[in-house]
């Protein structure tokens, strides 16, 4: 078989040219169709047989609709569980299928089953909204400030509800709180006997008169009337003048028997939200297999679409659990202090307890989120002024008296803002309203908006300097972009890594920064820690940083903070030299993306083809994607961000002179552990004397010629002596 596949493959090279061809188109298109999402689908295939049974308790929804419908859904084919609740007034049966089973050939076998039970006059079963338990991809309040709480449920219902449910890929939105309103009569007793009528003959007026009716069409001449009888109730007027009986030629009307009013089904439940004790809500559901990103940008673009019509009215869809502007309040005891994400707007005394302090912070940007710390803080404080010219905020660290460590507070103020004028002036604006930090009792630091949580620290050493100018980095990768899902997480703390160590080389020296970036490459090749002991193989081969926190399990302890951290930082690292001038090492091009990249999704959330694009866009514009006919670095991110090799490189070169006189320098790059078809851009040095000029080959596969022209004999030659580029070894040999 192999041998005719061979033969085939030889004789039809054309067919087979196509077929590849055809493969990898249809490949790519597969690719791009993929769904990202931050917890990806995994639950069983399933459905859920909803029955509402008004009035009846547990036990009778139990004997009366969970029973005989389970008995019709028993031998469901696929079937392998099934499980049911009963309680006041619903019966919720939960039907799970084996793997394979396709979700609507399961539901057409539901519906065939549950069609065949006997139930209670006026209950029909129903089934959930085909999603799944991640499905809950957006929730949204319903904020005015003129309309009441019906009228928001009525828009609710009636105008925001249906148009989401037109996104596509949306299966429902489900809506919680609010009222629903009713036309209600209170019946008063004396009437009742005054007319001698009944309960009954009431409610069978109020059936009988509550509806339209057709009454075929009309003809004169030519033309055609359409008869309609119109008695549907849309008013408590219509209500009223419903004719119940009569008396002595009298008719008795509804609104004599008592008083009409408008009121809401009984409520079992409110929502609330933030200082708002009653607010409506709503929740999109993604329909299953769904890609998320790509229905939410629909779901967002209705919600814009929705709110420049409900604007007009006061009435506006407000999302959650997104970001958001803070105005915070915290009451605490008067010894203690509190440092807050956002301004201090004020600290006084509670007027109702002599023992405590009200202190009001305020965040008028939008953040993801906001956090605090309470304590014995002694203040100190500062203002940054921006080399730019731009207002002064303030700057303060909450520190804490210690006997066990020193703390030097002045020192960390001083590189708080030397960090952050430094990312201001690379990244972008930083947007809050002042900077803080608080001293905190744990061996780690954590970046908030506007807000520092970091340990002690009293000494100039260039871990210090790279640990406080990586949590300032989080103002930016963090902060103000938000990484979308597990997949992005290196696009915090890769960048926030690598900021702190360009930090560093600034601050310190060049050696400093070089000293960080090799114990960076060489962490990649320790053993993962597990929990027993140290593990085989090593930490770079544990997945590709695209897993985000799934390299976290108990056989590959350190992989996260070893890819996501690291090697994130020497994959960005990596794209500064791709950007930058290959002849004069000049890096702004690269500086000028990433500030783009931040302006782009400031305040938003951004994925790792998100940034791609953004890179791809200025890479087009460098000298090396000139000088190799590139359009964009995707062979990059395919072979550092989606998988784990770790490749080794060395040059061997000679120096020519050829009988014209010029001078070459030929050679081979030799590329190991990594792919047949793995792409490398190297920086060459090349040194005469007390000169250098810097260069650039291409490599792809194993082996590769190269051929520089070289204006004369040079005294030293260098494969990327600066480590630009994430590898497990680079050596150079030749004469």
């Amino acid at each position: 078989m192999i041998d005719w596949l061979v033969s085939f493959a030889l004789r039809k090279r054309l067919v087979v040219a196509m077929i590849c061809v055809f493969a990898g188109v249809y490949g790519y298109y597969s690719w791009t169709q993929l769904a990202v999402e931050a917890y990806p689908d995994v639950a069983d295939t399933a459905s859920q047989v909803v029955t509402q049974a008004p009035g009846l308790a547990a036990e009778e929804v139990e004997q009366q609709v969970t029973i005989p419908l389970e008995r019709e859904l028993n031998g469901t084919p696929g079937l392998t569980m099934m499980r049911s609740r009963s309680t006041f007034g619903l019966s919720l049966i939960t039907l799970v299928f084996r793997d394979g089973v396709e979700d609507y050939w399961s539901r057409q076998r539901i519906l065939e089953r549950i069609a065949g039970a006997t139930l209670p006059p006026g209950l029909t079963p129903g089934l959930d909204p085909l999603s799944s338990p991640t499905g809950q991809i957006l929730y949204y309040t319903l904020q005015s400030d003129s309309k009441n709480l019906r009228a928001l449920s009525e828009i609710q219902q009636w105008t925001v509800i249906p148009a989401l449910k037109q996104v596509p890929g949306v299966a429902d939105v489900s809506n919680f709180g609010g009222l629903t309103t009713q036309f209600q009569l209170e019946l008063d007793p004396q009437q009742l006997m005054r007319f001698n009528l009944s309960l009954a003959t009431v409610t069978n007026a109020i059936s009988a008169n509550n509806a339209n009716a057709g009454g075929s069409v009309l003809n004169r001449g030519e033309l055609g009337y359409v008869i309609r009888g119109i008695g549907l109730v849309q008013t408590l007027d219509d209500l009223g003048n419903i004719v119940v009986s009569q008396k002595g030629g009298t008719p008795i009307l509804m609104r004599d028997l008592g008083r009409l009013k408008l009121g809401n089904q009984e409520r079992h439940g409110v929502v609330g939200q933030d200082d708002i004790n009653d607010v409506v809500e709503g929740t999109v559901l993604l329909l299953r297999h769904e890609n998320p990103s790509r229905v939410l940008e629909g779901v967002h673009a209705k919600i814009d679409e929705l709110n420049a019509r409900l604007n007009r009215d006061g009435v506006r869809i407000v999302t959650y659990l997104d970001r958001a502007t803070f105005n915070l309040t915290y009451r605490h005891p008067k010894k203690l202090h509190i440092a807050s994400s956002g301004l201090r707007i004020s600290e006084d005394p509670d007027p109702g307890d002599k023992d405590a302090v009200v202190t009001k912070y305020q965040m008028a940007q939008p953040v993801p989120l906001v956090t605090f710390a309470l304590a014995p803080f002694q203040r100190h404080a500062d203002t940054i002024n921006w080399d730019n010219g731009a207002a002064p905020i303030p700057l303060e660290f909450n520190s804490l008296s210690s006997e066990r460590k020193a703390v030097n507070e002045k020192f960390i103020l001083q590189e708080m803002s030397n960090s952050v004028r430094y990312f201001n002036a690379l990244f972008g604006a930083y947007p809050y309203p002042a900077f803080s930090a608080a001293l905190h009792p744990f061996g780690f630091g954590q970046g908030f908006p506007s807000l520092l949580m970091i340990p002690s620290a009293d000494d100039g050493r260039k871990q210090t300097y790279q640990f406080i100018a990586h949590e300032t980095a989080h103002q930016w990768w963090g902060g103000i972009v938000a990484w979308r899902s597990y997949r992005d997480q290196w696009l915090s703390e890769g960048f926030a890594e690598y900021s702190g160590i360009l930090y560093t080389g600034l601050r310190e020296s060049r050696g400093a920064k070089e000293e960080l970036l090799t114990q960076l490459r060489n962490s990649l090749k320790d053993p993962p820690q597990t929990l027993t002991g140290i593990g085989k193989g090593r930490l770079v081969d544990v997945g590709p940083m695209i897993l985000g926190h799934r390299l976290i399990t108990t056989k590959t302890g350190g992989a996260y903070q070893t890819l996501i951290y690291n090697k994130g930082a020497l994959v960005l690292r990596m794209l500064h030299y791709m950007l930058s001038n290959p002849s004069t090492g000049e890096g702004q091009p690269f500086f000028d993306m990433m500030t783009d990249f931040v302006e782009r999704y400031r305040n938003k959330t951004a994925s790792t083809d998100d940034f791609r694009a953004v890179v791809n866009e200025h890479f087009a514009k460098t000298g090396i994607a000139k000088k190799y006919g590139m359009t964009n670095l995707n062979w990059l991110f395919r072979q550092f961000v989606y998988q784990s090799e770790l490749p080794s490189y060395e040059m061997q070169y000679k120096v020519t002179t050829e009988a014209d006189g010029k001078v070459f320098l030929t050679g081979t790059i030799t590329q190991k552990n990594a792919g047949e078809n793995w792409v490398m851009v190297l920086p060459v040095r090349v040194s005469f004397g007390d000169k250098q000029g810097m260069g650039s080959v291409i490599v792809q596969g194993e082996t590769t010629p190269f051929k520089i022209p070289l204006p004369a004999a040079p005294s030293k030659v260098q494969l990327d002596p600066d480590r630009w580029i994430l590898a497990e070894s680079v050596s150079t040999k030749g004469n």
